[in-house]
């Protein structure tokens, strides 16, 4: 699939980020004139078992509404592809744009860890676990934060998680 082809109303333009098994490009609405993230996943290209991913991210972000979640705003599924929309802050750098440097050597304005928390907590109340979080998958911008990539969330049964962890001992 090449740039600038057209899907449903939407033009296809750069690709700005690429996953295990779908690619998401800048999309543009033609008749409204404004500009969006389009993940595309190509049926042909992954396992059977891995169609469920698209769909059950579709899911779950049709169920998300949170200023620090990226917004769901249409999905589409045929034989030859799957296909969400969502807004794309404009301006929006991931965090390993916006800190080029080691995380562990940059220092995350308080305001956008608040944020994040926000976030996360969000969706843990909604029972859901993002379990890709990492650098890449969180974008800044002059508005703030926003969680995406939600492919591998999972839902967390309505019982208890079983404790049989303990947490690592540290050497003070």
């Amino acid at each position: 699939m090449s740039a600038g082809q057209e899907i449903n109303k939407y033009l296809k333009l750069n690709k700005i980020g690429q996953g295990s098994f779908a690619e998401v490009y800048m999309a543009k609405d033609r008749i409204r004139k404004k500009y969006f993230a389009m993940k595309l996943s190509i049926q042909s290209n992954i396992e059977e078992s891995n169609k469920l991913v698209v769909i059950r991210e579709a899911k779950i972000l049709k169920k998300l509404n949170h200023r620090n979640i990226i917004k769901l705003l249409d999905y589409s599924d045929s034989a030859e592809q799957s296909t969400i929309l969502s807004r794309h802050p404009s301006s929006a750098l991931s965090i390993i744009e916006f800190c080029p440097c080691s995380l562990s050597q940059s220092i995350i304005h308080p305001e956008f860890q608040f944020e994040l928390i926000l976030g996360l907590n969000y969706i843990h109340e909604k029972k859901i676990f993002h379990t890709d979080l990492r650098p890449s998958n969180i974008l800044i911008n002059i508005k703030g934060v926003k969680l995406f990539d939600f492919g591998l969330a999972t839902y967390r049964n309505s019982t208890p998680l079983k404790q049989d962890w303990t947490f690592p001992s540290t050497a003070m």
